[in-house]
């Protein structure tokens, strides 16, 4: 599994660029998978909170470089499943051993 993340900062004119980019890397992908194949909920009847979330961008890599983005599950008001137990229990990306690589530096 590969997540990616990158650090912004504003350069002189004003424009956001990207100062240095980290490609995370896990082999613990078993609890990743589990979590991925639970179904989406059913769309909320309630009114849902206006908190957002963006996706963090997670590429699955197998042996052969055969690769997919996954499709995080989400509640019945689209935020991930397990989105309000977060403090308690951070999402399963959160919770996996990684090894960092930096892939780009301004």
């Amino acid at each position: 599994m590969v997540l990616c993340e990158a650090e912004t900062g504003v350069d002189a004119d004003g424009k956001v660029v990207v100062l240095r980019g980290v490609e995370r890397t896990s082999t613990e992908v078993r609890p990743l998978l589990t979590y991925l194949a639970q179904p989406d909920e059913r769309p909320s009847p309630d009114p849902c909170t206006l908190d957002g979330w963006v996706m963090p961008p997670m590429v699955l890599v197998d042996d052969a470089a055969r690769f997919v983005y996954p499709t995080i599950p989400v509640d019945g008001c689209g935020k991930p499943l397990g989105w309000y137990d977060r403090d308690a229990r951070p999402l399963v990306w959160d919770r996996l051993t990684y090894t960092d690589r930096v892939v780009r530096t301004r």
